[in-house]
């Protein structure tokens, strides 16, 4: 399999005339990661936790609620002559075992907790309706109340062992301060169906210090980079809060749209042997199309997973698109709320992540369409979003992006629904439809006519909803950077705020890294802005330009679209104590997408991929509009900061 991937480079280099522009001078150092990571206290000293509940379920009656019970000792905790209940009704804990440093599920019915979260529990109380599932006792059954109540676990000696109080719940013992309450975001987040879930540790999947209070729990309102988030049925947090790293050398492409990417992402199709796996938001190139239809008419292994509600909804030239690959033997599922009775994990399926042969990774920043791989006449010109997509053989990445792929990809979850011909919203076009010829663009002059074959090492590969604000992400890249350093960040948007007023993390940690004597330079996009919208993209340019003035810091915001179709990237760049990294995926800087979206983010130290991306970075922002956005409207407090404050990681 190695070999493949050697004869597949090669044949990229000569495909595609490509520059072996393999960096050298790196020595060998120690793993770096983005910040120390150091647990938030020790492991807790209580036996046992309350880990998460699921009280507003999404079966009728809510008969799939369920709580998790964490054992945070170093030997197997037997719960015998322990209980847990609302108050009113009690479930008796008796033959309940959980191994050191792992949880059990404890549901209400097992069946409907199976349906809502993908897995078996590991125990039920209110009827035997798996009988794979141990029975627990209860008199009346605890049913948890949807506008608050409270979970109680004692033990053998009558003791509160720990309790949680949500909504309007309140307890006087075994709970500090107010009640925990879901988290809406400003209505960007459905506040029903949250499972509320403690914090975890940033070196394991466990839970961080226990203080009875909402402080130790994601939904804390007081914390927005570990906190003020939702939780939902689906999410494997436990399996990606760590994220994927790697310090081996491994092989890195990267190709730009839309000057370069579609040869080489035609090359990586047609290299595919066994299987091509993707993950994305829409499909609806046609050329790109043809490559994987050809594909599995050969015999390889074609399966693809979008989003079924996309903005603006399918339209038919993506409906051609998947029943093209369909007719051809591939298979195309899509990730549903409106079919079977089902829930979607994820606010959005936003990721664009392929996988080929199960050696090859590729990660990129735009969906697989005619706007970002245009197909007219190069040679006149042309057009399309500006954007990056990243490939890789390395071994550790590859097998990340296989275990979200599986995670993502279950047939057997209700959410993911096949493409069937004659289903209205997820089957075919009108009949005889055909997407119309590509125009002849002629707008942009193609600048990067190579993509660029190099190595990269020191890979890092995270994923949302889980683990993009931790340490590792692009708040702690920036954390690390200060005088002499130089940043550049090329994305489709930057906002202000997050929800309810809350500063864009970000954006307070790009602000950071200028306060410390960093060069940052921020390239947002023009094409898609509301400049009305008071959290555009044209307001953070003049907020930022403003306190830049202000600070006299080494700072600047522009707007642009070089490429004539809108700055699609999702991209940041740093130099920091001489060492080059690049950093690029789906992730937007919206909330939504940090907190809520399925996203992929990779970020690999490299000199030539610095350079390669850098000089794409350069020519944007001497291309960019620099005039309607330098004079700022007053910069609001909560924007501003603190000149001399860290906006770091908790």
């Amino acid at each position: 399999m190695r070999q493949l991937f050697g004869a597949f480079s090669i044949f990229l280099a000569v495909f595609l005339f490509l520059p072996w522009a393999v960096q050298g001078g790196e020595t060998a150092s120690p793993f770096r990661s983005y910040m120390p990571l150091t647990p938030i206290g020790g492991i807790e000293s209580s036996r046992v936790l309350i880990g998460d509940l699921f009280y507003d379920g999404y079966a009728p009656g809510d008969i799939d609620e369920a709580f998790s019970l964490w054992n945070m000792g170093r030997i197997t905790a037997s719960l015998k002559g322990w209980s847990a209940g609302d108050g009113e009704g009690s479930i008796a804990l008796d033959g309940v075992c959980i191994p050191p440093h792992r949880r059990v599920w404890i549901a209400r019915e097992a069946a409907a907790f199976s349906a809502s979260f993908g897995f078996p529990p590991d125990y039920e109380y209110g009827g035997d309706t798996m009988p794979s599932v141990p029975d627990l006792q209860s008199g009346r059954i605890p049913r948890f109340g949807n506008s608050g109540d409270e979970l109680i676990v004692s033990d053998d000696g009558g003791h509160i062992a720990d309790a949680l109080a949500y909504g309007k719940g309140h307890l006087d013992i075994g709970w500090d301060g107010p009640a925990l309450q879901p988290y809406s975001g400003g209505g960007a987040f459905a506040k029903g169906n949250q499972i509320l879930a403690r914090k975890f540790l940033l070196n394991e999947s466990l839970p961080a210090l226990d203080t009875d209070s909402a402080s130790d729990w994601v939904q804390d309102p007081g914390d927005p980079i570990r906190g003020r988030r939702p939780i939902y049925p689906g999410w494997d947090r436990v399996r990606f809060w760590m994220p994927a790293r790697s310090d081996v050398t491994s092989a890195l492409t990267l190709a730009i749209t839309p000057d370069n990417a579609m040869p080489v992402l035609t090359a990586v199709i047609s290299e595919a042997h066994q299987c091509i796996c993707y993950e994305g938001y829409t499909l609806d190139s046609a050329a790109l199309v043809r490559s994987l239809a050809a594909k599995a008419s050969s015999g390889v292994s074609v399966t693809l997973l979008l989003e079924g509600s996309p903005y603006g909804g399918i339209g038919d030239d993506e409906k051609w698109c998947v029943q093209q690959i369909e007719n051809s033997g591939g298979r195309v599922f899509f990730m549903v709320s409106d079919r079977n009775d089902a829930h979607a994990r994820y606010r959005f399926l936003h990721s664009k992540m392929m996988l080929v042969d199960d050696i090859f990774l590729g990660i990129g920043t735009e969906n697989l369409s005619p706007n970002s791989f245009p197909e007219d006449d190069f040679s006149n010109g042309t057009a399309g979003r500006r954007g990056v997509w990243a490939f890789t053989d390395s071994p550790v990445m590859v097998e990340r992006a296989e275990e979200i792929w599986h995670a993502d990809f279950d047939p057997h979850r209700q959410d993911i629904f096949r493409w069937d011909a004659v289903d209205e919203k997820y089957g075919g076009p009108p009949a005889g439809y055909a997407p119309t010829p590509p125009p002849d663009w002629g707008l942009y002059k193609v600048q990067f006519t190579s993509a660029l074959t190099t190595t990269a090492s020191y890979w890092t590969l995270l994923t949302s909803p889980e683990a993009t604000l931790r340490p590792e992400g692009i708040v702690g890249l920036m954390n690390r950077a200060g005088a002499g350093d130089e940043v550049m960040v090329e994305e489709l948007e930057e906002p202000p705020y997050w929800a309810e007023d809350s500063p864009n993390p970000r954006l307070q940690a790009y602000l950071g890294a200028a306060r410390r004597g960093a060069k940052v330079r921020l390239l947002l996009d023009s094409f898609f802005d509301r400049p009305s919208d008071p959290n555009s993209n044209s307001e953070t340019a003049r907020w930022t330009n403003d306190i830049a003035a202000k600070e006299g810091l080494d700072l600047e915001a522009r707007l642009g679209n070089p490429t004539r179709q809108g700055i699609h990237n999702k991209m940041v760049l740093a130099r920091i104590d001489g060492e080059s990294w690049i950093s690029l995926g789906s992730l937007n800087g919206s909330e939504t997408s940090s907190k809520a979206n399925r996203e992929t983010w990779i970020a690999a130290r490299s000199d030539g991929g610095y350079a390669y991306l850098s000089g794409m970075f350069e020519y944007d922002w001497n291309h960019a509009d620099v005039s309607s956005h330098v004079a700022g409207r007053g910069i609001p407090k909560q924007i501003l900061g603190t000149p001399t404050g860290h906006q770091g990681f908790p």
